[in-house]
């Protein structure tokens, strides 16, 4: 964070006249339809990637290798035109479940979606979309390590949805789970350099199919008794407002960017990969600005 600032006050400092060049409303990779285009390498702080085509991004996040959660992203921009562009993406997130006390156990997480990109003007964007994390949980867990398990890969925080729902006390034999969200984003374009990005990931509901043990429940002595059959969960998230909502200052220059913003809830690590990041462009330059209308 500290860093990411004095990059900032650096870049304030030796900016020049480039805020005075022509505005690229579509610059903009992150929570939008855009891509980096063909034989371009973004190297940042939060995501590593290259443009396989002009339409294909793929690519990681290092600071979920360092927490324990190998990870690798595709984008595609299916419709480019010159005011509305929309993509498909798609995630791979993965980690063992020692840590959560689930020796053997491992949750894979299968983020995928869609967002759509209106370049209302030069000046200002809308950005939304809709996505569903689905993922696959093995090993003899509760409902609170079920929860802790996908929270750590996903943001979302679901430690009183299922021990509500399912109690804490039983062991269960693994789930396969369905996180629904939308994606909202408001991108104001002060001048080349300059932006103010509003960014949302909103938390609709969870689906769950939890699978029963080998007959499996806690007593209060320690014996172990019947744990019954299957649960499903269905549980609306909305009442508990599950958003990760970011406001950024976006610095852009011709191969780096800058973004420093305030996240909410602020003790969320994904909340966090969203508000703040520095990078750098490498290989073929960026497209040039769209011509004012």
């Amino acid at each position: 964070m500290v860093g990411s600032v004095l990059m900032g006050m650096v870049g304030l400092a030796m900016a020049g006249e480039w805020s005075q060049q022509p505005i690229a409303p579509k610059a903009l990779p992150d929570g939008t339809a855009y891509t980096l285009g063909t034989q371009t390498w973004r190297l940042g702080l939060v995501k590593q990637q290259v443009g396989v085509l002009d339409n294909v991004d793929i690519g990681t996040r290092a600071p979920l290798w360092v927490l324990g959660l190998p990870n690798g992203h595709a984008k595609i921009t299916a419709i480019q035109t010159q005011r509305v562009d929309a993509s498909i993406d798609g995630e791979v997130i993965t980690t063992g479940l020692d840590r959560f006390g689930v020796p053997g156990g491992r949750l894979t997480l299968y983020p995928v979606g869609w967002t759509a990109s209106w370049m209302i003007s030069n000046r200002f964007s809308l950005h939304g979309g809709t996505g569903w994390a689905m993922g696959s949980v093995e090993g003899e867990l509760t409902a609170a390590q079920l929860a802790d398990a996908i929270g750590s890969s996903s943001g979302a925080d679901l430690g009183d949805v299922f021990v509500d729902s399912l109690g804490d006390t039983r062991l269960y034999g693994g789930a396969n789970v369905t996180l629904f969200q939308t994606r909202l984003q408001a991108e104001v374009r002060l001048n080349r350099r300059d932006s103010i990005v509003l960014r949302s990931t909103n938390w609709l509901y969870v689906n769950a199919l939890v699978a029963a043990t080998a007959g499996k429940e806690i007593g209060e002595n320690g014996t172990e008794v019947d744990a019954g059959a299957s649960a499903r969960v269905r549980v609306p998230l909305t009442d508990s407002l599950q958003a990760l909502t970011t406001l950024s200052w976006q610095f852009q220059w011709r191969r780096a960017s800058l973004r420093v913003g305030i996240p909410l809830p602020f003790d969320n690590t994904f909340a966090w990969l969203q508000a703040v990041d520095a990078y750098v462009l490498l290989g073929k330059s960026r497209k040039k600005a769209s011509p004012s209308p």
